[in-house]
């Protein structure tokens, strides 16, 4: 387990050596509340596009989840934001045969830019943050957190899977 923490965050280093992509591509304005959907199971659709906070979006045998959607607190164990922590909650279900992880968690889009997760603050939660970067077996559901540093005014307006975003506002 502290082999496959320490190969991710390694990872994550990695990829972030370019600017960990902030780069402008949102469509949703800046502005609005952070919420939760409250709800566990709303209807919504896969591919490419656009859904709303609760719909179940298909990434390969993965479905994603956005739960909901938190400010973070002022400091993380001894991690603190360059800006301001956001806590994405997901669900992840396995929708394949053979065991899976989600590899590099999706991207928040704030303020019109893309921001990596902070690998840091994230595993810094600890048993609150969930078990979203273990293996998922098949049909297997998995609940957690996702950290994300954005600029101090910027608000959270979509979480992006690659082909599919989830917008985060209602």
């Amino acid at each position: 387990m502290r082999l496959k923490l320490v190969l991710l965050a390694v990872t994550a280093v990695a990829l972030c050596a370019g600017g960990c992509e902030r780069r402008t591509e949102v469509s949703a304005s800046a502005g609005g509340a952070y919420f939760s959907s409250g709800k566990d199971g709303a209807s919504g659709g896969s591919g490419a596009g656009s859904v709303r906070i609760g719909a179940p979006v298909r990434d390969g045998g993965l479905t994603y989840r956005v739960t909901g959607v938190r400010p973070g607190p002022r400091r993380i164990g001894a991690e603190r934001p360059q800006g301001q922590y956001v806590q994405v909650h997901l669900a992840v279900t396995n929708r394949g045969r053979r065991a899976r992880d989600i590899g590099a968690p999706p991207k928040l889009i704030a303020g019109g830019q893309r921001y990596a997760a902070d690998l840091g603050a994230t595993f810094a939660l600890g048993d609150r943050a969930g078990p979203l970067f273990e293996e998922i077996g098949p049909g297997e559901t998995i609940r957690g957190a996702v950290v994300y540093d954005i600029p101090r005014r910027a608000r959270p307006a979509a979480v992006d899977l690659g082909g599919t975003r989830i917008r985060l506002r209602r």
